[in-house]
């Protein structure tokens, strides 16, 4: 079977059948002796995983979604351990497009992704009534960061290449400027 992640001392086990020297059909595959115990069930062919496939770890996550030639491709689900699910596009096993998670908390979270980098608007919505909008740019916060606290107020938070970088204003519900904060390349200025 074609692997091109095998880690030393990490063995692999294929239960289906093979044809010649390479895995084919529907099967279970088990990697162990690496960083992560992984077993998956779905269909190989000429070793490679194609179609639908269900992914369990060690630690406690479960992908599923389809493979075309050996490449995570189209709609994938993650339901990680603690719970949250998440949904999205993989290209080639990166993700892409927008991915929305939904936390057991009744949080939402959904995030535009460029291969595999956050790109875009990041929203984030809290069950308990908040919105907090993070502007990222090659996987690093870049443009202006807002908070809207339901009744409360708003925080503006400027950032530069992943830092805070310029003047973070804090106004209450009725507008009116609460606080001024400066920032220089990530460090809070007084």
């Amino acid at each position: 079977m074609w692997n091109d992640h095998l880690q030393e001392n990490e063995t692999a086990t294929w239960t289906g059948s093979c044809t010649g020297d390479k895995g084919e059909g529907e099967g279970a595959l088990t990697f162990a002796g690496g960083y992560a115990t992984e077993f998956a069930e779905g269909q190989l062919e000429k070793g490679k995983r194609h179609g639908q496939w269900v992914l369990q770890y060690g630690s406690g996550e479960v992908l599923e979604g389809p493979y075309a030639n050996g490449n995570q491709v189209g709609r994938w689900k993650v339901r990680y351990a603690n719970g949250n699910v998440a949904e999205g596009l993989l290209s080639n096993g990166r993700m892409t497009g927008r991915w929305v998670e939904r936390e057991v908390d009744g949080d939402v979270v959904e995030t535009p992704y460029v291969d595999d980098k956050k790109h875009g608007t990041e929203v984030r919505r809290w069950a308990l009534g908040g919105v907090l909008e993070t502007p990222w740019v090659n996987g690093r916060r870049h443009g202006t960061e807002v908070l809207r606290l339901r009744g409360v107020g708003v925080v503006e938070t400027p950032w530069v290449n992943g830092k805070r970088h310029g003047t973070e204003v804090e106004r209450d519900a009725s507008g009116r400027v609460i606080s001024e904060i400066q920032w220089i390349n990530g460090e809070k200025r007084d």
